[in-house]
């Protein structure tokens, strides 16, 4: 847990230092022409717009970094549950998102009739987490597979968007494993996934 926190920081704090090249760099800037009067109130109102993008940018870092602890320090209560009833009632909720945003959500329920021991608020936010970036990615459709195999609990979850670059699987081990979205976004959900699944 320790080696783990240590990488974390490496990555925090290398990519924190481009927000913070950039707000220094408009600091120094401002501090040399300001008192010249060299800088029109468009430019003016130009730079505090990039530096409050900036500022922005640097919030969703420690945003995600909050939201990689949370799991962390997540104390898992399982319970036993029947399996079959409590998955119905978790992907309903997926059902109404797809068909509001016209994707396709087919669900195949392979699952045995049986008692499972798990902690649900964990399960949930996994399954959570994995659809919401395969609801990210669809372009028409998402497939929630779930099955019971030699007493294991399989769920698959696969979409028929854009597939993992490259640079995704070299990187997936990575403690802090996250892709930057076009919104701004700091997508950490498979990161999160993981620690709750390492911890259930």
């Amino acid at each position: 847990m320790v080696e783990d926190r240590k990488k974390l920081q490496a990555s925090v704090a290398h990519d924190l230092r481009k927000p913070k090249a950039i707000i220094s760099g408009y600091i120094d800037f401002l501090k040399v022409n300001i008192p010249k009067g060299n800088i029109t109130e468009e430019k003016l109102l130009y730079i505090l717009e990039n530096l409050s993008d900036t500022s922005r940018r640097m919030e969703l870092y420690t945003d995600s970094i909050r939201n990689i602890n949370q799991p962390e320090e997540l104390k898992v209560e399982n319970k036993e549950y029947d399996l079959q009833k409590n998955v119905v009632g978790i992907v309903d909720d997926f059902r109404v998102l797809a068909k509001h945003h016209n994707l396709k959500l087919e669900i195949k329920n392979e699952i045995e009739e049986c008692k499972a021991v798990f902690d649900k608020q964990c399960f949930c936010r996994i399954l959570e987490n994995i659809f919401a970036n395969a609801f990210r990615y669809a372009d028409t459709r998402i497939i929630i597979t779930f099955k019971t195999e030699k007493n294991k609990f399989i769920t698959m979850v696969c979409d028929d968007g854009q597939r993992f670059t490259r640079e995704n699987l070299q990187n997936k081990d990575k403690v802090l494993f996250y892709t930057k979205m076009s919104d701004g976004h700091m997508g950490m959900g498979l990161t999160i996934s993981r620690i709750l699944s390492v911890k259930i």
